[in-house]
């Protein structure tokens, strides 16, 4: 004798195995891409903390030692579009803008500002200041189009950050890689 299937209680059955597999797969797809979404986030900080702590190093070593001339390369994370570097002893009058390359940057100008300034390296993407610190043993090599400000902005090229550095005893001079 066969047994009949009862048509309805299996569609019953199957409708309802779908739906829990469409929550699961739903579920999985939300957690999934918070956790990389947190991995990246992650692993930027990361990158941030490891350019400060590698150009504070280069800063300390190359303050040392008066009159050499290093040029250094840094990694910079993708986001970040240059650098700028500004020379607190010179301060920002508090009127006007900061203009660099068509974008007025306030964070760079309040940081500056404050008394005393709380930053004067900046990471810069295409329209903020993303990240910041301070290293009061930062001078500026006067050649750019920014030096009324007392500050040098330096693209990222190839992922990397290029730099000229002078030691100057107790402080660093910063400029352009010159090539």
């Amino acid at each position: 004798m066969r047994r009949r299937i009862n048509k309805k209680g299996f569609e019953a059955s199957q409708m309802f195995v779908y739906i829990l597999s469409i929550v699961v797969v739903g579920l999985v797809l939300l957690f999934g891409t918070r956790a990389i979404m947190g991995w990246k986030e992650d692993i930027r900080k990361v990158n941030y903390v490891q350019f400060k702590t590698d150009l504070k190093n280069v800063i300390e070593d190359v303050a040392a030692d008066y009159g050499s001339v290093k040029q250094k390369s840094f990694n910079i994370p993708g986001e970040y579009k240059r650098v700028c570097f500004a020379d607190i002893k010179y301060p920002m009058s508090a009127g006007g803008d900061l203009i660099i390359d068509g974008v007025n940057y306030p964070e760079i100008k309040d940081a500056w500002t404050d008394d005393p300034p709380t930053a004067n390296i900046f990471l810069l993407d295409e329209s903020s200041a993303q990240e910041s610190f301070l290293d009061d043993r930062i001078q500026i090599e006067i050649n750019d189009n920014l030096n009324d400000f007392h500050i040098i902005c330096i693209p990222r090229e190839s992922g990397k950050l290029k730099v000229r550095l002078e030691g100057l005893g107790r402080s660093v001079k910063i400029g352009r890689w010159r090539r």
